[in-house]
Formats: C-alpha cells, structure tokens, sequence
C-alpha cells in the first residue's frame, strides 16, 4: 500500500515517503496532536491481515517502547486507521551508515566513535533481554550532530512468523514479498552462522553484526561477499574473513566479533567496548631509516596531540628488521576567514629533505613542517599554483597571474621570474637551472636561469599534436621525466628528456606527471612514481642508465586527482617520504541523490564519483552519467539503475575528452551523446547508441565546432544541440540540421517541451540570466519565466510543469496552462541548495522524475581527505 502526501492516518498526516524495505514502506507524517513530525512505518500486508502475527507484534512493540537511550530510535506507539496497521516512530535526521560507507571507507577515528555508540545501544538493549537481529549499515542514522542511532531493534522477531519453520532464523526481508535479490543480499551479509543456518539466535548474533559493520565501516566493503544469496550464506558459515585488509588496531576485536562458534564469540558488547579504547595507539613509532628517525618521532609526537590527525603502522611488502613501512595524517590548513575559501584547487610538493610540505588551498600557497601542529600561510602568493622546491629548500617556486614566480619561506620574500602564461609544472634543478610547461601561446617545455631571465625553448620543434607537461629533475640534474599528452596512445607516455636536447625516449605509456623516489640503500634502483587512475604505481628505474629494471607494484590506492589535468595527488622527496591524498580538487565529486519536492533526501542513486554530466530515462528506471578518469579526465557514459547498484561502462573512452552529455530517446531504446578528438574524423561529433549496446556507435552530426547535446525531442524525434554560437535540431536517425536560434547568450541550456510547441532556454541578452520560453517553431511569441534570474530549464512529463535552478540555488516550479498559446504560474520554491554548475560549468545539476514528485540531484562532496604521510614505503621492493 503506497500512501499520498497529504493521506491521513489517525491524527498522522503523510508528508512525503522516506524509504521502503522488508519491515514496510516508510513515510515522514506530521502528528497533529502533538505538532511534531514522525516517520510513519507501515506493516506488510501479510502481516496486517494475520490477527495472532498482529497480536504478538503489538507484545514486541511494547517492550521495544520500554527502551529509552539517545542511540536508539523511539518507538511512539503500534496505531491502526481504516484497516492500516502502522508503526509510529522517532523521525531520526540525517544519513544512514549505508549512505556514507556507499561513499567510502570511515576514517579510523570516526569509526571507532560511531563503533563506541553503536555497541552502547546494544548494551542498552541486551540488557532489556531484546536482540536486533537485523543490524547493518541501513539500520543505522548518522545524525548532523555526530550522534548514531540504532533504528528497528527487535521488529526483524517481531514480523517473523512463528507458526514458520524458520521463525528465529530469517530478518524480514526473507518473508514472501520481499524478494529483490539486492535487498536479501544487504541482509544476508550481516547474518551471524548460527542465523545463515536456521537456528536459534541471541545477543551475540548481534555481536557478530557489529562485527561485520566495523569491518565495513573500516575497509568500506563487506567482509562475506558473493552473487547471489545463497552465495553469501556460504561465505558467512565457511570463510574467514581478510581481517588484515582492515587497521592493525581493530584485527583483534574483529577477530573476536567475528568468531564463527558463538561459543568461542565475544558474549557481551560491552566487551567490545573495552577492547575498542585498549587498541588505540600510543604516540610512538617504530624505527625507520636512521637519518629519518629523530624529525619523524618529533612529527608523530606532536601530531599525536592533535585531535585530527591519525597514526597507525602497517608492513609492506617484507620488511626487515630495522624499518617499517609508517603512516600518519595531516589536515589541510583552514584560512582564517570563510570568504577566503574561493578555490577548490589543491597541491601539495614535499621539500627535498622531506621536512616540511608546501601545500596550495583556498588559493594561498601555505608550507606545512612535518613536526609542526599548524601550517603557515606565504603573503603575496594569492592564486597559486604547481609549486616545487629549490633543491636547498631555501625557495618555493609557483606560478601565478601568469608569471613565475619564486617565495622564500623563511623571509617571505617574492621574486618574479619570467611571464608564464597557464603554466602546467615546473623542476628546479642543483645546477640552477629551472625548467617549465606553458600553455598559454606556447607548448613544450623552457628552461630559465633561477634568477629569472629570458625563457629559451627546450623543444622548438613540437609536432602541432603534442602537448608536454610536468618536467621532474632526476638527481644529477641534466636529464628531467616529462609527460607527453599526444592524442595518439602509442606515442602518449612519461618520457626521460635531457637539457643537451638528447632524443627523449619513453619510459612508460601512461601519460601522468611522473616523480623521481631515489633508493635508500645504495646499489638499488630508484622508483618513477606516478598515478594512474586512482592508483599510485611505483616503476623501478635506474636513474644512470635511464632505463626501467624491474616490476611495476602499487603503492597507494584512491587517490584523488587536481582538476583536470593529468597531475596527480601525490609527491615524493629525495628521502623517500611520500605524500598524497584522495581528495578530488578542481572538479570535486558528487554524488547523485533522490530527493523529494520538499528537499527531503531519500536515496543515494550513485556514489561519489567525478559527474560530468547525467539523464533520467523516460521510465526513469536507469540514468545515463558521464564520469570523468581520476587522472587524465577523460569522460565515458555509465548505466545504472536509477535506484543504485552497479554502473555498467557504456562507452570506452581512449582520447583525453571523451564521450558526454548523455540523453535517451523518447523509447529509452538509446542514449545519444557527444565526443570528440576522434582520430580520423571531424572534431566533434553527436553519436547514438543502443542502451542494451547490442549495436555499434552511430554518427548523427560531424562538426568542427565545439557541441553541446540539450535534449531527445519525443514529439517530433529530433536532438536539439548548440554548436558555433548557435542553436540547432537534427533528425535523430541523422540528416540536415536547422538552426533554431541564431545567436544564443550565456550557456546552451536548452529543452523542448514533451509536445513538441514550445522552447524553453537561457539567456544573459539582458543582463542576469534568465529562463525564456518560446513557440517551436519560432512564431514571434516569447515570455520569460523565471523574473528573478534562472537556469537549467526542464519539463515534467506531462508539460504540467517546468522546473529550473534559481539564481540563488533554489529549484523552482512554475505551473504550465493547457490551453491553447502558452500560459504559466508564478514560480513555486521546492528546495534550497541546487549547484551551480556540474562538470564543465554548462550541465545540470538535477533531472526530474517523470512525475516531478523526486528530483535527481547531483550534490558536490565536502572535500576533507586528510593528507596521507609514509615513510619507507619501499621497504620490501627494492631491487
């Protein structure tokens, strides 16, 4: 039974529903008794029918109401209305743990406090005699003031059917309706053995699904995994979970949680407790290199007084005796005033003696010592960017208002030393010879003395194709790693270039900013160290012979990415101490939520992820999303269910732009979509392709102007797209395009009504941008819609409304006449927070569902990924 806003139960009036799953649908109500707003479950059917399931369910209900703790949601009572049995409980706000684990692990701090309230709760409970049976992350509300509240303890018993042969065994979402392989699995993952085989349970099946919900929370999987159900349930009774995947501190109490026998099991939570404040660290390190170990135990010293920053150990690879692979955490420095915070843009370069970071944020460079508490803005370094160090560390390059430009960290002194308009990297060699990418009029790589001079180019002669960035030094200070970003992948790749103009050979195929790690014992190779995708690789090589010696291996795993520009989030010193971070600076991710009209949340369709672009099919059952490449930017389209689940890859991007804007058609049988830098073809094309990809890519439009697909008209089979300044349709099967308006001002957003009359757009003509509509085809008619500035216009289904985002962030909704001519409301404000821009500034940030009672809305990630310090993280791979 699925109830209207505005249904009522009782005194309850429905506001909108909030979630729905095995135990009933969910909606939020307003009690108009009691003036306040609760979450309303209603029962299964099956249940509501059953007199002796209802009369035993009211028993459970009462001493579930018995429980009364801050980490547990209220249950306010069991009511009955026109035949509905429903539940009314405690609105609990905020994300559930599903929500931000679907978005990464937690850091180790926060999950320990969430792990803390979470076993306090089932304290509270097992004391009562009452076990949840159905813990997991679902059940679990992260609420905005730092609290965790357990919701639905004991209802999995309580919908049970005793009178079944598995009445203790199974959470509710095994009973007959609930049969959604995906639902079961989010179950079945949590279940104790003794559950997954059908037998009796008590407090300590709850034990073990704490267990597992630490190990996810931890590791940001789950630690019983399979395809099917019955899959997981194997796994659960027979595998032993990888309890070194998750940290060193928490191996024990896992272990203890997870203990298949419950015999041999943890028998009270709170134990659990106990061994929860024995694991965490002391402010100490085991030794590392000699020459590293009097300011790394100075750093860990101080950064263990600090509440944000984390320090653990781990082993990589085989070390030996005397040192140990070491990490800890560093903060991103915080200006002074919000106002400051005008970039997104991070980087950060390592100082030669790996000492101290100089770090850009909020669009100020700032150095960081390793054994400081906090870091110190440089004056006069407004808008910085890809710093790099003086081989002495007397001196901090960086570009800016482009010039080049040098700082002194002690002094504080600016020097400029050359114009270098859109510079992309820059090495600062031991002989004084810096050497730098500019982009803005001039390509390839040129040195300067670093004093400051006049720039000489170290390759005059650059094909028109190639695009050179990131030049690295190696030690002796002739020879400098580059990336070349050529459009041909055979030639694309890191490569060794030499200041005597020796031919460059290429060292490896991935096109990255690459950096030089030197061995730490002498008569070793040393390590190229570069990012792909989210990966930090590390590729032996012999800085004398320029030549790789060995086999690639991974250092690093999810690493964030600056902009969109190929340089990745990490560095290295002549020492060896590495630093990076998984962050998403420039572009940062979002993650593409449900909400309702009133801006109430009530799914995550897709994780966090670089969203470029995104569409709703017409049945609004999948979306179509362009991401973008964690390094190099590329965009490829992405199909999902619109409810979640796994994204299949639907176009298969090899240049450095790729595929976006994706729409479907009017049948949701295709999604079109625009790409370009195609070897061979013009520059810019619109293609079509099969949603079940049961057929090849098919050209519609060729253009040697830049193109951005609007819409999939559904009344008249054509794809509206602007190109050259200009607004154009195309008959979808392909043909002759017509221009629909000749000059358009401001960003291509564009959208034909569901009929096929009418036009609704955005234009800056007149000063603020605005939301027009006008008849299609042109027949002298226009009205602006939006009277207070808008954009992104969209169309419900049926043409009864047609939304767009306020100039201040709201969505709003104007009601659309039927008759005749073109007739429209006064804007209605649904909910606040829209962003501004997605991708390259000119997508949407929101779709509407068919019936424009749920939005999609793609919602920019708060971007605080600590900075990740390690020492001897070659330990073990040297050669």
């Amino acid at each position: 039974m699925s109830l209207k806003p505005g249904h009522k139960l009782a005194h309850y009036e429905i506001v909108e529903p909030i979630g729905k799953g095995g135990m009933g649908e969910v909606y939020r109500a307003r009690d108009g008794k009691l003036g306040r707003d609760v979450a309303i479950k209603v029962l299964p059917p099956e249940l509501a029918t059953d007199p002796e399931r209802i009369a035993r369910f009211e028993r459970e209900a009462k001493a579930l109401a018995a429980l009364n703790h801050p980490g547990i949601a209220s249950i306010h009572g069991l009511e009955e209305s026109g035949g509905t049995h429903y539940l009314v409980l405690e609105l609990v706000p905020g994300e559930t743990l599903a929500e931000r684990i679907h978005r990464g692990p937690l850091p180790e701090n926060e999950a320990f406090q969430a792990a803390a309230q979470i076993a306090d709760a089932l304290v509270e409970a097992h004391e009562r005699g009452i076990v949840h049976r159905d813990l997991k992350p679902a059940n679990i509300k992260l609420t905005p003031d730092d609290k965790v509240v357990v919701l639905d303890f004991g209802l999995a018993k309580a919908l049970v059917d005793e009178r079944s042969d598995h009445a203790d065994s199974m959470s509710p979402t095994f009973t007959r309706d609930q049969t959604r392989a995906g639902v079961i699995m989010g179950t079945a993952a949590y279940m104790s053995p003794e559950q997954a085989r059908g037998r009796e349970v008590d407090k300590r099946a709850d034990i073990w699904a704490f267990g597992v919900v630490l190990f996810e929370m931890l590791t940001g999987r789950q630690p019983f995994g399979g395809e099917d159900v019955t899959e997981i349930l194997a796994s659960v009774v027979k595998d032993q979970p990888a309890l070194d995947e998750a940290p060193r501190r928490a191996r024990r109490l896992l272990s203890r949680c997870l203990e298949k026998d419950p015999k041999k099991r943890l028998r009270d939570v709170g134990d659990a407790l106990d061994l929860v404040d024995e694991e965490r660290p002391e402010p100490s390190v085991e030794p590392a290199t000699a020459s590293r170990l009097p300011w790394a135990i100075a750093a860990l010293a101080t950064l263990a007084a600090i509440a944000s920053a984390t320090l653990w150990l781990s082993s990589a690879g085989s070390p030996d005796e005397t040192s140990e692979t070491t990490r800890l955490h560093l903060a991103w420095p915080e200006p002074e005033s919000p106002d400051a915070v005008v970039s997104r843009v991070k980087y950060m370069e390592l100082s030669p003696d790996g000492r101290s970071v100089a770090l850009v944020t909020a669009g100020q460079l700032w150095v960081r010592p390793l054994d400081a508490v906090h870091a110190r803005a440089l004056e006069r370094t407004e808008g910085a960017t890809y710093p790099f160090w003086s081989p002495d560390g007397a001196w901090i390059g960086f570009f800016a208002g482009n010039e080049l430009k040098k700082v002194s960290p002690a002094t504080g002194l600016v020097q400029t030393l050359c114009n270098a308009p859109g510079s992309r990297g820059a090495s600062w060699s031991r002989d004084g010879v810096i050497i730098f990418a500019p982009t803005g009029g001039r390509r390839g790589l040129f040195r300067i003395p670093e004093d400051g001079g006049t720039a000489e180019s170290l390759t005059p002669d650059l094909a028109d194709d190639v695009v050179y960035r990131y030049p690295h030094f190696l030690p002796e200070g002739q020879d400098f790693l580059y990336a070349n970003f050529v459009r041909d992948p055979k030639r694309a790749g890191i490569y060794v270039g030499s200041l005597d103009g020796t031919t460059p050979d290429r060292v490896l195929p991935t096109a990255a900013r690459a950096s030089f790690a030197p061995p730490v014992r002498m008569g070793n190779a040393g390590h190229v160290v570069f990012q792909e995708q989210d990966v930090l690789m590390a590729q032996p090589f012999d800085a004398r012979r320029l030549e790789t010696t060995g086999t690639m291996f991974p250092v690093a795993e999810g690493l964030g990415r600056v902009g969109n520009t190929g340089y990745g989030a990490f560095s290295v010193s002549d020492d060896g101490t590495l630093v990076h971070w998984s962050g998403s600076a420039g572009s940062r991710a979002s993650e593409l939520v449900w909400r309702s009209r009133a801006g109430a949340r009530l799914s995550v369709a897709s994780p966090a992820a670089m969203v470029d672009a995104f569409a709703i099919s017409p049945d609004d059952r999948r979306v179509a999303i362009a991401k973008r490449g964690a390094v190099d930017g590329a965009r490829d389209v992405w199909l999902q269910d619109s409810s979640g689940g796994i994204p299949s890859r639907f176009t298969f991007s090899s240049q450095t732009i790729g595929w976006t804007y994706p729409v479907w058609s009017p049948d949701g049988r295709d999604v079109g979509f625009i790409t370009d830098y195609q070897p061979g073809a013009t520059a810019y094309e619109i293609r079509r392709k099969r949603a079940d990809m049961s057929d090849e890519e098919r050209v519609v439009v060729s253009t040697a102007s830049l193109v951005f697909l609007s819409d999939w008209s559904s009344a008249n089979d054509q794809l509206l797209y602007s190109s050259g300044g200009s607004l154009w349709t195309v008959p979808a099967e392909g043909g002759e395009s017509k221009m629909v308006i000749q000059e358009l001002f401001g960003q291509p957003y564009a959208k034909l009504s569901p009929d096929g009359r009418f036009l609704a757009f955005v234009s800056n003509e007149h000063g603020a941008a605005q939301v027009y509509v006008q008849p299609f085809p042109a027949s002298g008619g226009l009205w602006q819609v939006s009277p207070d500035g808008g954009t992104m216009p969209m169309w419900r289904s049926d043409q009864k409304e047609l939304y767009y985002r306020a100039s201040d962030g709201a969505l709003m909704a104007v009601a659309i006449g039927s008759v005749e001519g073109f007739e429209y409301g006064t804007p209605e404000r649904l909910f606040e927070g829209l962003a501004a821009s997605g991708g390259a500034g000119d997508r949407y940030t929101f779709q509407a569902a068919s019936d424009g009672q749920r939005f999609l809305v793609a919602e920019l990630m708060k971007d605080d990924s600590p900075i990740s310090v390690v020492l001897n993280w070659q330990v073990g791979f040297e050669n």
